[in-house]
């Protein structure tokens, strides 16, 4: 069977390919991050007359990291729903779901 190793945080994982049935691991905190993104979206649609470095002040956070949060939060549903799913790609975690500039329009 063809696998390879991905390194995952301090985590080491075998990824086997998509077309092999392989149970569903949710990532807890990747879930909050994309929880956390959509209340920074909320916070922007009903924060009328605020900034985006007052609406960041007010949830506790720097404008940098609000800004990050607003670019997860309108990540396509398919995306969305295959995270909460656990379906998302082995190397896929918070971080680097944070630090990815350039996200992509489909998997």
């Amino acid at each position: 069977m063809p696998a390879s190793i991905i390194r995952r945080g301090k985590e080491t994982r075998l990824a086997i390919p998509p077309h092999i049935d392989q149970p569903a691991r949710r990532d807890p905190a990747l879930i909050r991050l994309l929880t956390r993104a959509h209340l920074a979206r909320q916070a922007v649609e009903n924060g009328v007359d605020l900034s985006i470095a007052e609406l960041a002040s007010q949830a506790g956070y720097t404008r940098d990291h609000f800004g990050v949060l607003l670019r997860i939060a309108y990540l396509a549903p398919d995306i969305v729903t295959a995270i909460l799913e656990g379906r998302q790609p082995a190397g896929l975690n918070r971080q680097r779901l944070a630090r990815t500039t350039n996200l992509p329009v489909e998997w």
